[in-house]
Order: structure tokens, then C-alpha cells, then sequence
């Protein structure tokens, strides 16, 4: 159900151009993807024109959504445990 709102880990990053005396360091914010290769987590720059997919979810936004269907289950499983309390009780 929620796989569908899984959100492309991207970050955006501000980064250093290396010059001694830049003045407007850093730079961007530019995507980049953190990704692991040969066992060690490394950046990978997405480009200048990069743009979200259709139907990108921003990584706060899923967040924000995977708690509120965490507190939506929780309120479920006390619900049911009610019910069958009253189910027993109503046998009695």
C-alpha cells in the first residue's frame, strides 16, 4: 500500500568548488544520490537538469504519511482488542 510513495532518496547538497579564494562558497544545493559501492557509502551527483519523477514523494511528506498509518494500525489493534472484550463478555 505504501510502496507506491516510497520517495527517491535524494538529498540536496551544498558543495565546496575547491578555489582558494571563492567568495560564494558553497555552491547549490544539487541532487545527489547516497549509494553504497564496494562497501562504503559514496555521493553520486544526479546532474544539473535532473528533475523528480511524476509522482515523487518528498522524503518529510512520506514521513509524515508513514506515521499517520502507523497511528491509523495502532488504533485498529486497540479497536479489535474492545470488540473482543465485548464479544466475551456478551457470551457470558
Amino acid at each position: 500500500m505504501l510502496h507506491g510513495l516510497v520517495p527517491v532518496p535524494v538529498h540536496w547538497r551544498k558543495v565546496k568548488c575547491g578555489k582558494d579564494r571563492c567568495k560564494r562558497c558553497p555552491h547549490g544545493p544539487y541532487p545527489y544520490l547516497r549509494v553504497k559501492k564496494e562497501g562504503r557509502w559514496r555521493w553520486k551527483y544526479l546532474g544539473k537538469g535532473w528533475q523528480p519523477p511524476e509522482g515523487f514523494t518528498r522524503a518529510g511528506e512520506f514521513r509524515e504519511r508513514l506515521a499517520r498509518y502507523r497511528r491509523i494500525v495502532e488504533r485498529l489493534v486497540e479497536l479489535r482488542e474492545k470488540l473482543g472484550e465485548l464479544e466475551r463478555g456478551l457470551r457470558l
